[in-house]
């Protein structure tokens, strides 16, 4: 509607229609705009900062359009009609301003209502952190007194141990020096290096208790046969059941039945020994009376001189009778090596095969010349294990004392417990190792 209002207003400036035209047009856009504010006013009137507008803009309106009608109507002779659509203009912006004063003042109050909104949000969780850092607290002092009582109560057993400790340091000291006295008890049963060398002045021993105290003990005996009176050598290694304390324990009472064997009951073939040996300690262990079935391993000889002279060397000779529990004797014979295996049978325990009145223990003679060599061993050493717990095993045993046999007895000792050191290397010894050498 504007734009041909504009076009005629300035198309026809100087046309006499000019006035006519003017005037409708301008009538027509007023009217068009009263009717735009009048439908704006029904639809939005509910809203006061509308109301506002469309009554300054009402106002506006209306007073140019009043003065288009007046001007009309009168003409020239009605006077200055321009001084209404200033009252219009001035009344508009008066209301405007009481709109935008309202506008502000809506604006200030939804600022506060929604500051007020978050200050009480702000409020609510200072609140609920506040509650939540108390039951933290709460939570801490809990955790705090349960700590407090756990360190009273570690301290407490930490007293206490300590208190055990001191006693169990206490009892194994005095455990540990009845254990050493105890080994030396057992150490003055077992035959002096000086005693070994008087009857076989090239001679070795190696003894390696696993414990402090053995299981293992060697035993020699001088006598004389009851029947021929001959000089006789007992020489014996012998192997516990256990080690250790227990092992200790029986190689003491082992010790002292085969002396009264020999010193009390003048018995001195090697098989008769072990026999009576096997009877004694199955009376002294109550082994009838009960499941006691500790026992030992027995390599036994009887050493007699003979008085022929060897037909081919011109050499001493020595009758050997050897009897075995569970042990093999072996010696080099005219630098040839020879084992005797004895009985698979262990003296002490009650077996079925010694319940028959028939068994008897087995010996063999073998006769030896000055310059052989003779091995008595319990199985400690072939039994040791090394890496993979791998044993060192009799075959390796037996093909060192061939490979060795030539050397001075105290190298060959040497040799033997280098191969065993090598071999167990960091694993803990397994047994009681005992290898007794002796050379003719």
């Amino acid at each position: 509607m504007l734009i041909p209002y504009i076009i005629i207003n300035y198309g026809l400036e100087n046309s006499y229609l000019y006035d006519l035209i003017s005037k409708i047009a301008h009538g027509i856009v007023m009217l068009f705009i009263l009717g735009f504010i009048i439908n704006l006013a029904r639809k939005y009137w509910s809203n006061t900062l509308v109301k506002y507008f469309l009554v300054g803009s009402f106002m506006v309106v209306g007073a140019s359009f009043l003065s288009n009608i007046l001007k009309a109507i009168f003409g020239d002779s009605l006077g200055d009609v321009y001084l209404i659509m200033q009252t219009g203009g001035i009344l508009e912006i008066l209301i405007f301003s009481l709109g935008l004063g309202y506008r502000m003042r809506n604006l200030e109050k939804e600022n506060a209502k929604i500051l007020e909104n978050q200050n009480k949000l702000l409020e609510h969780k200072v609140t609920e952190r506040t509650r939540e850092i108390s039951l933290k607290q709460e939570e801490i002092l809990v955790q705090n007194e349960e700590l407090h009582q756990q360190q009273e109560e570690i301290i407490s057993q930490r007293d206490y141990i300590e208190k055990q400790n001191t006693q169990l340091k206490t009892t194994n000291t005095q455990f540990t020096d009845s254990v050493r006295y105890a080994k030396t008890i057992q150490k003055a049963i077992l035959p002096m290096k000086q005693r070994v060398q008087t009857h076989f002045e090239d001679s070795f021993v190696l003894f390696r208790p696993r414990d402090i105290v053995s299981g293992d003990f060697y035993w020699i005996y001088e006598t004389n046969d009851p029947i021929t009176n001959e000089e006789i050598i007992l020489v014996a290694v012998l192997d516990c059941t256990g080690h250790g304390v227990p092992g200790a324990f029986i190689s003491l009472i082992g010790f002292a039945i085969l002396n009264e064997i020999v010193s009390k009951e003048h018995i001195t073939e090697p098989a008769k020994i072990l026999h009576r040996l096997d009877e004694r300690l199955q009376e002294a262990l109550r082994q009838k009376q009960s499941n006691n079935m500790d026992g030992m391993d027995v390599a036994l000889c009887a050493i007699k001189k003979v008085n022929s002279i060897h037909h081919s060397t011109g050499k001493k000779q020595f009758e050997v009778t050897f009897a075995g529990a569970k042990r093999p004797f072996y010696c080099i014979k005219d630098d040839i090596f020879e084992e005797l295996k004895g009985n698979k049978t262990s003296v002490g325990g009650i077996t079925k095969k010694k319940e028959k009145s028939t068994f008897q223990f087995e010996q063999e003679k073998i006769i030896l010349t000055k310059g052989d060599k003779l091995y008595l061993t319990t199985d400690g050493f072939a039994d040791q294990n090394g890496k993979n717990q791998q044993k060192i095993g009799s075959p390796k045993l037996k093909n060192t004392f061939k490979a060795i046999h030539n050397l001075p007895f105290t190298e060959q000792k040497t040799k033997l417990e280098e191969i065993l050191d090598i071999h167990q290397g960091k694993q803990k010894q397994r047994d009681d190792i005992t290898i007794l050498g002796i050379k003719f």
